[in-house]
């Protein structure tokens, strides 16, 4: 199930072996083997992993210990049961220790595409030697952003910022099957699933851990601290600048330069998700038609008497530019965060107060 952490908003999944003695029925062994395993303390951690060199290993731990760990966290645990023959264990067998081999335990872990769960089917399917047919996940999304949003919906500030760094390829749609990428949506999807030749891929779904008195709960962020409160409130703002500045017919430079200043460092970062990481998923992100760069030109353009003209030119720019991302969020091409809304609207409204005062001013000049 679920954690209260950011990593554990979709769950976790893992294989779990158990070998018994044919002859005595010891258990000789009992280990969960994982693919969600990631060293905090690796050299650049925090900047690989933002870049995209996401590096993920395999590892493996006894079962009492895995199994407790998750019961101190008050989660729910369920186990499903593989239905093998004794040549497909042997080749399970096989297939992990491979997994375990120098030359393989570290991989590029893709959040949606090869991750703990997705590495999990491969691995069933590899030691079947069939494919699985799994059962409908039961999500109500038809994306990778919309399942997102399904699991995130209690943490909207985490939400927001992949909204912000991820892009367009979150849009497109997605087959049923591609949505296992969670493991609490595998899980379900494992239930009554069946490979091609019809054979079951589990049985019964059973629990591990039963975490009754749940501590992990995932506590709703109350309205007044959400993105669109915020977003909101740098609306109104917006509005309440852009009619004092037009009653006094002047620019409140200070306000250009924060609300300026704060799109160009999102630009910042945009500008090294999209053309310096190496995530597929930050690019082509049509978020930088309006957070980039050259919005510092107006944070810092109001305050230089010459470059009047620059910050003019930009703005008449910048809200062709937001109109074109508006029509970009309408027709489905990027799905924007409801957030987003408000915070264009503020920069519409900034931008088209200087384009009219600018334009006054001239003509009262000549």
């Amino acid at each position: 199930m679920p954690g209260s952490e950011i990593y554990e908003l979709e769950g976790h999944a893992g294989i779990r072996i158990k070998q018994i003695d044919t002859v005595t029925g010891a258990v000789m062994a009992d280990n969960v083997v994982d693919w969600g395993n990631f060293d905090f303390t690796a050299p650049n951690f925090v900047y690989r992993f933002v870049k995209g060199e996401t590096d993920y290993s395999v590892g493996a731990r006894p079962t009492p210990y895995f199994l407790g760990a998750y019961a101190a966290q008050g989660r729910k645990v369920y186990e499903q049961p593989l239905i093998l023959n004794d040549l497909q264990k042997a080749r399970l067998m096989e297939i992990l220790n491979e997994n375990f081999l120098p030359e393989n335990r570290i991989y590029r872990y893709n959040y949606v595409k090869d991750n703990c769960a997705t590495r999990i089917v491969d691995v069933i399917e590899k030691a079947a030697g069939d494919s699985i047919i799994l059962s409908p996940s039961q999500l109500p999304a038809r994306s990778y952003r919309d399942a997102m949003k399904y699991y995130h919906a209690n943490y909207p500030w985490y939400q927001f910022g992949i909204n912000l760094a991820l892009g367009a390829p979150l849009d497109g749609k997605i087959d049923d099957r591609k949505l296992m990428f969670s493991p609490e949506a595998l899980r379900r999807m494992l239930e009554n699933s069946r490979y091609h030749n019809g054979a079951e891929v589990v049985s019964d779904t059973a629990i591990a851990v039963d975490s009754s008195a749940a501590t992990a709960i995932l506590h709703a962020t109350p309205w007044y601290l959400t993105p669109m409160a915020a977003s909101i409130l740098i609306l109104v703002i917006a509005i309440a600048f852009a009619v004092t500045d037009l009653r006094h017919w002047r620019i409140t430079r200070w306000y250009y330069s924060v609300l300026y200043s704060l799109f160009g460092v999102l630009g910042l970062i945009l500008t090294f998700l999209i053309f310096v990481s190496v995530h597929e998923a930050t690019s082509p992100n049509w978020l930088y038609l309006w957070l980039n760069p050259l919005c510092f030109i107006a944070a810092a353009g109001v305050w230089v008497k010459k470059a009047k003209k620059l910050v003019f030119c930009y703005q008449i720019v910048n809200f062709v530019l937001l109109i074109a991302l508006l029509v970009i969020f309408i027709t489905g091409v990027q799905q924007p965060d409801a957030a987003f809304y408000p915070l264009v609207l503020a920069d519409m409204t900034a931008s088209s107060a200087y384009i009219y005062i600018s334009l006054c001013s001239r003509k009262t000049i000549s």
